[in-house]
C-alpha cells in the first residue's frame, strides 16, 4: 500500500511461510527449524493479523511439500516422511477449523507424474472439502513433473508439462505455478536455459497453451492412454479450434488429426528432433511429443 515510500504491487494471494513440513524430524528439516504446532501458531498469529488489517487480500499457506502417499509413482504411502506429510495436513486443517483461522487458500507443491498430481489434486479438494473449507481456493504453486537432470530441456519433459497443462486444465487446483520459469540459476530450469537464456522445448508448449487461452472456450475431451497421452481444446464464438495432444510414450502411437466440419489449417510439432516447426499428419504422433492442431469451420 505505499507505506514508508513502498512498493504498490497489487499482490492478492499472501502464503505464509513454505514447506514448514519439508522433513519430519527438525534435524533435517531445512524450511522450518521448530515443531509443525510452532508452525501452525506461526501461521494462526499472521493470518489474523493480516485479515483484520487488510480484510480485502487472500491469505494462505503453507506451502506443503506434497501429498505423496494418495498417489504417486516413487513415495510409499508407510515412508515416516510421506506419512508426516500427511498428518501436517489434517492437523493444519484441523487447527484452522477450531481455532477460526482464516485459510483463503491451500498451497501445495508436487513434483510426480501427471497422472498422480491429478489425483493428489483431487484428495487435496476432498479432504479441504470434508473439514468444512470448501470455500478455500487451491494454489499448486510449484510443479514439475520428474524434476530430473537428464531429464531438463528433453522433449520428454515438454511432453510432461504439456500433459501436466492439460491436467491442471480438468482439475480442481484454482492456480498452478511451474517450477520455475527463471532464466537464469534455475535448479531445473525447465522453460529457459540457465547457461544461455535461450528457450528451451517446454517453452513452447506455453506457447501452444496460449493459442488454445486466445480462443477462450474450453471444449470436453476425452483423452489418456494408460496415463502417457493427453489432450485438451478450445473454440472461439467463430468455430475455430484448437487441440494440444501429448504423447509422453517413448513409442510411436496411431492418431488421426481429422476433425469433422473444420479444415486443418496448422500443426505444429514439438519432438526430439523438432521444436515447434510446423508439419503434415502423417497418422502418427512420434514418442515423446507434443502437437498443436489448429483448425477453421467449413
Amino acid at each position: 500500500e505505499g507505506w514508508a515510500d513502498g512498493f504498490r504491487m497489487k499482490v492478492s494471494h499472501w502464503e505464509i511461510w513454505n514447506e514448514p513440513e519439508n522433513k519430519h524430524t527438525i534435524e533435517e528439516n531445512a524450511m522450518w527449524k521448530g515443531t509443525f504446532a510452532e508452525y501452525i501458531r506461526l501461521y494462526e498469529t499472521a493470518a489474523k493479523h493480516l485479515k483484520t488489517k487488510f480484510p480485502n487480500l487472500m491469505v494462505g499457506g503453507y506451502g506443503g511439500s506434497g501429498l505423496y502417499g494418495i498417489s504417486s509413482a516413487w513415495a510409499r504411502p508407510s515412508d515416516p516422511r510421506i506419512v508426516y506429510l500427511h498428518k501436517s495436513f489434517t492437523d493444519f486443517l484441523t487447527a484452522c477449523r477450531d481455532r477460526n483461522i482464516p485459510l483463503d487458500f491451500f498451497s501445495l507443491h508436487c513434483y510426480d507424474t501427471p497422472e498422480h498430481a491429478e489425483k493428489q489434486i483431487a484428495f487435496c479438494r476432498k479432504t479441504l472439502d470434508e473439514y468444512g473449507f470448501a470455500k478455500t481456493e487451491i494454489s499448486l504453486n510449484e510443479w514439475l513433473p520428474n524434476p530430473s537432470a537428464k531429464n531438463v530441456g528433453t522433449a520428454k519433459q515438454a511432453s510432461e508439462i504439456a500433459a501436466m497443462l492439460t491436467v491442471l486444465q480438468n482439475s480442481a487446483a484454482d492456480d498452478a505455478e511451474i517450477y520455475d520459469a527463471r532464466a537464469s540459476g534455475g535448479t531445473y530450469s525447465p522453460l529457459f536455459s540457465p547457461e544461455t537464456s535461450e528457450p528451451r522445448k517446454a517453452f513452447y508448449v506455453y506457447l501452444a497453451f496460449n493459442e488454445l487461452r486466445k480462443l477462450g472456450t474450453a471444449l470436453p475431451v476425452v483423452s489418456g492412454l494408460n496415463g502417457y497421452c493427453y489432450a485438451t481444446a478450445a473454440t472461439d464464438e467463430r468455430g475455430s479450434v484448437a487441440v494440444l495432444v501429448s504423447n509422453m510414450n517413448d513409442c510411436v502411437l496411431p492418431f488421426d488429426f481429422a476433425l469433422e466440419d473444420h479444415d486443418l489449417v496448422s500443426l505444429r510439432v514439438i519432438d526430439e528432433k523438432r521444436t515447434y516447426d510446423q508439419t503434415v499428419p502423417t497418422g502418427v504422433l512420434t514418442p515423446e511429443s507434443v502437437w498443436l492442431a489448429q483448425y477453421m469451420r467449413h
